[in-house]
């Protein structure tokens, strides 16, 4: 029996609805450690539940929140990305639909929900300092081997960030230069000029 296209595309909006539905409950719940720097002119909020990956950020003229936080792939973050291809360690394989990526610590977390963790932070008002564990975009709680730092102040309506990834891979293999960087990686739902 064909479905009429019609009734398909609501049965796909109630599943997408349900979907993101209980999809923000769960990024509400893991958004209750932020720390904020907010010098009137900008307001910027890193997630200690998600790595310190910046979740908020808004401005005097720009009031709501502009980050992107549909998953744990989109918040501003560090991302970086090497070989093989594909990244595999132990018996762990990566999820079919990221297996190309290989080698890729993200901030935030990995793809099947699984949070990177904040090891150390300072937030004195004028910096805000975070420390962390990555976790392997592509493995189900597979930590980096890695160590992601940032550092960030605000200057009237611009925010200074400062990253650093250390790396600790026992693999040496210089690999063929990765053309998928992203160094912050930045969502945002929506510009406008």
């Amino acid at each position: 029996m064909k479905i009429p296209s019609k009734a398909h595309f609501c049965l796909r909006l109630v599943l997408l609805l349900g979907t993101l539905r209980l999809f923000g409950a769960e990024m509400l719940q893991l958004g209750r450690g932020l720390e904020f720097l907010d010098n009137g002119e900008v307001r910027i909020g890193m997630d200690m539940a998600l790595g310190g990956a910046v979740t908020f950020l808004s401005s005097k003229s720009h009031p709501g929140n502009i980050i992107n936080s549909a998953d744990l792939g989109r918040q501003i973050q560090m991302s970086h990305y090497s070989g093989p291809w594909p990244f595999e360690v132990g018996n762990k394989k990566p999820h079919q639909a990221w297996a190309g990526l290989g080698w890729n610590p993200i901030q935030t977390g990995d793809c099947y929900m699984n949070p990177s963790k904040v090891i150390e932070h300072r937030n004195d008002g004028k910096e805000l300092y975070i420390k962390c564990v990555p976790m392997q975009w592509p493995l189900n709680n597979v930590p980096g081997d890695c160590l992601f730092e940032t550092w960030t102040t605000l200057d009237g309506p611009v925010i200074h960030m400062r990253y650093r990834c250390t790396n600790q891979r026992s693999d040496k293999t210089a690999y063929r230069p990765c053309p998928k960087n992203c160094q912050p990686s930045i969502r945002s739902p929506s510009c406008r000029a």
